[in-house]
């Protein structure tokens, strides 16, 4: 990318300067200018590799993992209406659908795919597992879920183990879909006492 905008720099200053210059003017001009793009090239490299070694030692992240991070917990949509009514409806017509582990049809389906499925038919691409699927978007409180946004549960006591979609709340209390092991695809509420000793925590997606 700075390659790319070192060049095009480039080609604009020497398109400039084309017509005021002597054809012996322009061999020197053109030398300058590959110089230069040359020197800042290295100069980046240099820079970018001594923030590496310094976020080593210091035990903190680099520049470029932290714009990473940072991108990675950005909502993956703009807040749309529309989209979450789109993708609360398509959720409820998976209603009764039996649980099967590893699968993601209407024949059987389990957490992840039921929720990566139901993302897609709005244009957003979840992960296929619940543990990568967590590290989308950015958490929440419970006082601060909606419609549309994913929570997570440990239903196995070893991290992230199960999710689902809040269909509403009411009352400060969120319903949620999911694909339930036992039950299938169905609603709970976040206040039902299995769920709620298993919540970890909420994202917001869209």
């Amino acid at each position: 990318m700075k390659k790319r905008l070192y060049i095009l720099i480039a080609v604009l200053y020497f398109g400039f300067s084309f017509g005021q210059t002597s054809a012996s003017q322009h061999t020197d001009l053109e030398k300058q200018i590959a110089e230069s793009i040359e020197r800042s090239m290295q100069e980046t490299l240099v820079q970018e590799k001594l923030d590496q070694e310094l976020a080593k030692k210091s035990g903190q992240p680099s520049y470029q993992e932290s714009l990473a991070s940072f991108t990675a917990s950005l909502p993956i949509s703009s807040n749309s209406n529309v989209s979450v009514d789109k993708l609360i409806e398509e959720a409820k017509t998976w209603l009764g659908v039996r649980y099967v582990y590893g699968g993601t049809t209407r024949g059987g389906i389990d957490c992840s795919a039921f929720t990566q499925n139901v993302f897609s038919t709005i244009n957003v691409s979840l992960p296929r597992v619940s543990s990568l699927q967590a590290q989308q978007g950015y958490k929440v409180s419970k006082t601060e879920l909606q419609k549309g946004d994913l929570v997570f549960f440990s239903t196995s006591g070893r991290g992230v183990s199960h999710v689902g979609i809040v269909t509403e709340v009411t009352d400060g209390v969120a319903s949620f879909i999911h694909a339930s092991s036992s039950h299938g695809v169905m609603i709970s509420k976040l206040t039902d006492s299995y769920w709620s000793a298993r919540y970890l925590y909420g994202k917001h997606i869209l």
